[in-house]
């Protein structure tokens, strides 16, 4: 390129409009000085050819979610950055709790393109609403000291609080009494930054979780037994104990905790979708988005993903597929205490009850507080040949003919420590009218 001589007086101009300017042989008359000249033309900015998208409905779980969907760009790298103060970096951010987050994004130029101009989107993700575990009524049998009133509401955030009658004071310590009679006992949930709770703006319920302390591989006749029916459950012969993928405890910590509607996840296997249909096709649903899935846990440890889809009486026993079965599989049969072979039960709700239940973050539980009946092993509240026989079965095979607390305490009653054939004989002689029941238990 020849080399170009200017004046003086145009030094000024020509260093002006040396934007990108690289070493070029320039002559400032009279001077000698070497100066940079423009390139031809400045460099392209690069662009953005598909902006970043805000991933909707996104709500607390705990772990981090990716909050925009990835963004495409020409003539460089398109780059994000969480906030003002966020580092640049082609990973695409992610946000753990509820919140409003600024995505910032920038198309970082090649050697032939400048940088674009940053833009932002926002991204929101809600508080999560929790899933509580309880029961609707508790029984106690007072020893004459102040005792819970029920067992703890556990939820899945939040802190839950408890209110003894219409005057009670709220508190996060369960209501006592000592004193025989019905109680009423008041929740709720306290909400947090990351879960909802009683008293906020939406309307918000969760769903029941459960807990079990016996969990039974089953089979069932029918099927899909529906509310109002019966379902025969066989095959109870043990609980399970050991199995490679399920749980490992003969009286475990099971529980079934809420996932979501089946149509709300992502990305389910194929035997959770082959599990699902059967369900609606057994319950003739027209789509099988509303299921609700549930994630079986032992201890805490992951056993399977399924459907629950029928439930007793106070939830005492529930019916649940997973999908650790091969399809056709049977499932598995939850209790609240020891089944022996087979069992009829009676179904208080089906898939669709299940589908629809909700949880308020406020409500209200019974506790009737019972006097120590000696003598009533049954704890049905009367003295007679049945406790007895319950005695005699208890001693003969505990596992599995087992007595409830109340029961295990109101057998005792023979003088000696320790439940034996002998407490049997002093009930028949207090049904025979022989011992008088308030000289229950007997001194030695």
């Amino acid at each position: 390129m020849k080399k170009r001589t200017l004046r003086a007086s145009a030094f000024a101009l020509a260093m002006a409009v040396a934007v990108c300017a690289v070493p070029k042989d320039i002559v400032v008359s009279g001077t000698g000085v070497t100066a940079w000249a423009a390139d031809e033309a400045e460099k392209a900015a690069a662009a953005v050819t598909a902006a970043p998208e805000a991933v909707k409905g996104l709500r607390y779980t705990g772990s981090e979610q990716t909050l925009v969907k990835a963004g495409t760009a020409e003539g460089g790298t398109l780059k994000y950055r969480l906030g003002a103060d966020g580092e640049w970096s082609e990973e695409i951010p992610a946000g753990l709790n509820a919140g409003t987050y600024t995505v910032g994004y920038f198309v970082e130029g090649d050697e032939e393109h400048s940088d674009s101009a940053e833009e932002t989107v926002e991204v929101k993700i809600t508080k999560a609403i929790p899933n509580l575990t309880f029961s609707d009524s508790y029984s106690r049998i007072t020893n004459g000291e102040p005792m819970p009133l029920i067992d703890e509401i556990k939820t899945t955030g939040g802190t839950v609080m408890y209110k003894l009658g219409d005057d009670g004071e709220w508190s996060e310590k369960i209501p006592e009494a000592a004193e025989t009679g019905e109680y009423k006992i008041y929740y709720k949930v306290v909400g947090d930054d990351n879960y909802y709770g009683e008293g906020d703006v939406v309307e918000a319920y969760g769903k029941m979780n459960y807990a079990f302390p016996y969990c039974y591989n089953c089979n069932r006749s029918p099927s899909f037994p529906t509310k109002g029916g019966t379902c025969n459950a066989y095959g109870l012969d043990e609980p399970i104990t050991s199995l490679d993928t399920q749980g490992t405890t003969v009286e475990g910590d099971w529980t079934l905790e809420f996932v979501g509607c089946y149509g709300d996840i992502a990305e389910p296997s194929d035997i959770l979708t082959y599990i699902v249909n059967q369900a609606r096709e057994g319950y003739s649903l027209e789509t099988g988005d509303g299921v609700a899935v549930y994630e079986l846990k032992d201890g805490g440890k992951h056993i399977a993903y399924g459907v629950l889809f029928a439930a007793t009486t106070l939830n005492e026993k529930l019916f649940y597929i997973g999908d650790t079965w091969s399809a056709g599989g049977a499932g598995y049969v939850l209790t609240s205490e020891k089944m022996n072979h087979d069992q009829m039960f009676n179904i208080s709700k089906d898939v669709n009850d299940i589908a629809d239940e909700k949880i308020g973050m406020t409500g209200e539980v019974i506790s009737t507080v019972r006097a120590i009946k000696y003598g009533d092993t049954n704890c049905d509240g009367k003295i007679t040949v049945a406790d007895a026989v319950g005695v005699l079965q208890y001693v003969a095979n505990a596992e599995e003919y087992p007595l409830s607390d109340a029961g295990l305490i109101n057998a005792d009653i023979d003088g000696e420590e320790g439940i034996t054939g002998t407490d049997a004989i002093v009930i028949q002689q207090v049904d025979a009218g022989v011992v008088n029941q308030e000289d229950l238990p007997l001194k030695k």
